[in-house]
């Protein structure tokens, strides 16, 4: 038990220290990172910001993949219109005896291969809440 504990706690010092140099560097965050730091109406407005200093308006669309891949999204061109690609976030949390599960979207307008504009979405499903 005492060997289990140690090692939880080794993991998350690395998290926190993986988590400041990502902050230092100027780096976007992962989804999660954003999802562990932040909470209620502020996590929205924290992703929004974060992908747009990451993806600025003109990034070469390849850019803006890899960089939300780094992030914890997986992207692919929309089936209807092959210049918007949607990449998506999934992730699962417990709160308050309840467990959420969060989906991150985000949108890439491609023109001539770079991103014209973006949107970032966050949808939240809480399950298990007793009102």
């Amino acid at each position: 038990m005492r060997r289990a504990i140690a090692i939880l706690c080794l993991s998350f010092a690395g998290v926190a220290t993986a988590h400041a140099a990502v902050s230092e560097s100027g780096a976007m965050p992962s989804f999660r990172d954003i999802e562990l730091r932040y909470t209620g109406e502020d996590v929205l407005q924290v992703g929004r910001d974060a992908v747009a200093r990451a993806i600025p308006i003109g990034t070469s669309a390849a850019t803006a993949q890899a960089v939300l891949d780094r992030a914890g999204a997986r992207c692919k061109p929309t089936r209807r219109d092959p210049q918007i690609i949607r990449c998506v976030h999934d992730d699962v949390t417990t709160v308050d005896e309840a467990v959420d599960d969060i989906h991150w979207k985000t949108m890439l307008h491609v023109v001539d291969d770079k991103v014209a504009s973006l949107s970032v979405d966050r949808e939240v499903d809480r399950h298990g809440t007793q009102d």
